[in-house]
């Protein structure tokens, strides 16, 4: 099970630097990093307003003694997907 996630873990990243590199060469350098720039810039902003309102619906769980676990969760997966969006790549 280890080396599958190894495997998983180790062969992502390469197959997406491979991807750069071939994207880089199909359409140049410059567009291939503005391709990533604006992805990073869209995760960051959707990440960060997602984000507060997450944090605004736990505040208002808490202030009714409610449990807020649903807000949690959705906070930790836009927290996850926020920063797969902000990492290079595509």
């Amino acid at each position: 099970m280890f080396f599958k996630l190894f495997l998983l873990f180790a062969a992502i990243p390469i197959l997406e630097v491979y991807i750069l590199v071939r994207l880089g060469g199909a359409i140049g350098w410059k567009p291939t990093l503005g391709i990533c720039i604006v992805t990073a810039l869209a995760g960051s902003l959707l990440a960060k307003h997602q984000g507060l309102n997450a944090w605004r619906r736990v505040q208002a769980d808490l202030a009714q003694g409610i449990l807020p676990g649903d807000a949690l969760l959705d906070g930790l997966l836009i927290l996850a997907g926020g920063l797969l969006l902000i990492t290079p790549g595509l």
